[in-house]
């Protein structure tokens, strides 16, 4: 008798827990389907842009036994089917989509001062500018919400501020959200935690700033009421949008609906990560759950095993406050997920353990990619 075939789009962490509960359980085929082939590990973009890491570092290709791994880029989803860029459509029972989100450097503004750098790639290409800056003003903006990894920017413009200090360079450093306070969604002892960090830190916190596209340029950011910040190096976490293929999906701006399983709207097709529009923070030990989560209701919805509760996450963020210590922000869900069960949220002070587990990650990471 023929397996049923499932299809998991995206190799981060939604994609790869996914498939590896598949492949656990001995039930389904598995294809994967990696544009370029090559995984990438997007935390590594503090590292990057600190020096502390070359970015080849973190790009790594994926070679599962017992998944076929396809380097393509997809183009539509229907009804389990996706349809690739070169014109083949595959064919599956099921297909969990896991890509993402990606950034929107469109709306911002363009110059030697400017830089978005919420991809590796691009982190890697501000490097330069990084080193080359000796006074002035360095501005980290956030420039809308939903973003990756929400803390991360705060852990940038901490760890940056400490490098120019131990440069002995008068760099004054100024991060920018549109949030009324830092991660507000998840509470008053959060906020309170992240600004004793960015105070501790040295850093300038401009809170409520909603940034003017239209008016901002190179050097000159703009708020919608009207506020003006001039810098000298700007460094952007762009709007973040849902990959194209999954335009026609319902779902609230750049996040598609999904159900307490990740499932969607359209027949046969669930939704894990960044990507997803759940309560959760848009972090990996949240995307890993939500992965599980759909592999399980796929095998339930294919009479291949009993149906089951959502994975309950364990989100692990880290801020880094230098190149030698970070703290680290953790979810808990012992009554089960919003809006039902709210977290138990753990708040850690900087420790260089904690540093050392941040950028031990990446080898847990290629381990998943490889077996």
């Amino acid at each position: 008798m023929n397996k049923p075939e499932v299809i998991v789009v995206g190799a981060g962490p939604g994609g790869l827990a996914a498939t590896h509960a598949l492949l656990n359980s001995g039930l389904v085929n598995v294809t994967l389907i990696q544009k370029t082939g090559n995984a990438h590990y997007l935390p590594g973009i503090l590292p990057v842009l600190l020096g502390l890491r070359p970015v080849s570092q973190y790009y790594h290709p994926v070679t599962l036994p017992q998944v076929h791994v396809i380097a393509g880029e997809v183009t539509g989803l229907a009804h389990g089917n996706a349809q690739l860029a070169d014109g083949t459509t595959l064919t599956a029972d099921a297909v969990i989509a896991a890509p993402g989100l990606s950034t929107d450097a469109t709306s911002m503004p363009v110059g030697q001062r400017s830089f978005p750098v919420w991809e590796l790639a691009a982190a890697a290409g501000a490097q330069h500018a990084i080193h080359a800056l000796t006074s002035g003003r360095l501005v980290v903006a956030i420039a809308a919400l939903p973003y990756r990894c929400p803390p991360a920017p705060y852990g940038l413009a901490i760890s940056l501020k400490a490098l120019f200090q131990a440069r002995e360079q008068p760099v004054e450093v100024i991060l920018v959200t549109p949030e009324e306070r830092p991660l507000q969604a998840l509470g008053e002892r959060v906020s309170n935690f992240l600004e004793s960090l960015v105070t501790t830190g040295q850093v300038t916190l401009e809170t409520a700033f909603h940034m003017d596209n239209a008016a901002c340029r190179d050097g000159m950011l703009v708020a919608a009421d009207g506020r003006h910040m001039s810098y000298d190096l700007g460094l952007f976490v762009p709007p973040h949008r849902r990959p194209t293929f999954l335009d026609a999906f319902p779902g609230n701006g750049a996040l598609v609906q999904v159900d307490a399983q990740q499932r969607t709207a359209m027949d046969r097709i669930w939704v894990v990560g960044d990507v997803a529009a759940t309560t959760l923070p848009r972090a990996a030990g949240a995307a890993e759950a939500q992965g599980r989560t759909a592999a399980a209701s796929i095998l339930a919805t294919l009479g291949l095993a009993e149906p089951q509760t959502p994975v309950l996450p364990t989100p692990n963020c880290y801020i880094w406050t230098g190149q030698e210590r970070a703290a680290r922000i953790q979810l808990h869900f012992p009554h089960g997920l919003p809006p039902q069960g709210k977290p138990e949220i753990s708040l850690d002070a900087p420790d260089e353990a904690l540093l050392a587990d941040a950028l031990n990650a990446p080898l847990q990471w290629q381990k998943q990619l490889r077996q």
